[in-house]
């Protein structure tokens, strides 16, 4: 348990360290924190020259301190839509390729059900497919392009759709067995098929749930590049 705390410590300090080093790899990071030292810098001497009674050069001083400031303010808030613009984005592109991938195995089913004669190689198709459906899972779990974003995939289709890859993957390592423990017995051939169908609705579930995501993101999308803050 100890172990398991410290490679948990590990992995945040990385991600951490990773996130922090990606943020100073910014140049409005470093904007940012040179209008802060000016900013600090002009409240500073405004101070000054207001306790030495000098109110002309404490007001171009505190002027100087409103202006940065507002400067930030501005600066910030178009980081932050710009963020979220690339979040939504991203976020398209990985639910664009899922709701691919569930149409590929559709068909791949759809192939399998207009067989007329069947026999052992058969299975090999069935296998196949199992295992297309199973890398939708593993897509959403070992995106490696999350970390960068902070964006967490499978905790997002989790609470979107009520999907969790990572119990989708335990069905389809079951569903696998199955197929391996029935390779060559012709008579299991449908009862496989029910199965693949049956996974397949879930999946038919998810992808409209996705598909109406996407529109939401897009219309997000929309109003951020239309708005005027």
């Amino acid at each position: 348990m100890i172990k398991n705390i410290k490679n948990s410590v590990k992995q945040s300090m990385k991600k951490t360290k990773h996130f922090i080093k990606n943020m100073f790899s910014f140049s409005y990071v470093w904007l940012t924190l040179i209008l802060l030292v000016l900013c600090f810098i002009s409240l500073l001497l405004s101070k000054y020259y207001n306790d030495m009674g000098n109110s002309f050069n404490s007001s171009m001083f505190n002027n100087i301190f409103t202006g940065i400031v507002t400067g930030i303010v501005l600066l910030l808030v178009t980081n932050l839509k710009n963020v979220q613009l690339v979040r939504l984005h991203f976020l398209n592109e990985q639910l664009n390729i899922i709701h691919k991938s569930i149409l590929d195995y559709n068909s791949h089913i759809r192939k399998l059900e207009l067989k007329q004669v069947l026999s052992e190689n058969d299975y090999d198709d069935i296998y196949d497919a199992i295992c297309m459906a199973n890398d939708i899972n593993i897509d959403i779990i070992y995106n490696m392009n999350k970390i960068s974003l902070g964006i967490n995939l499978n905790k997002i289709f989790i609470k979107a759709f009520n999907f969790d890859a990572h119990k989708q993957e335990i069905k389809c390592g079951e569903i696998r067995e199955d197929i391996i423990y029935n390779s060559g017995d012709v008579d299991e051939y449908e009862k496989l098929i029910q199965i693949l169908r049956n996974y397949r609705n879930e999946l038919f579930e998810l992808n409209s749930k996705i598909l109406n995501k996407i529109k939401e993101n897009d219309i997000k999308i929309d109003l951020i590049n239309k708005s005027i803050i």
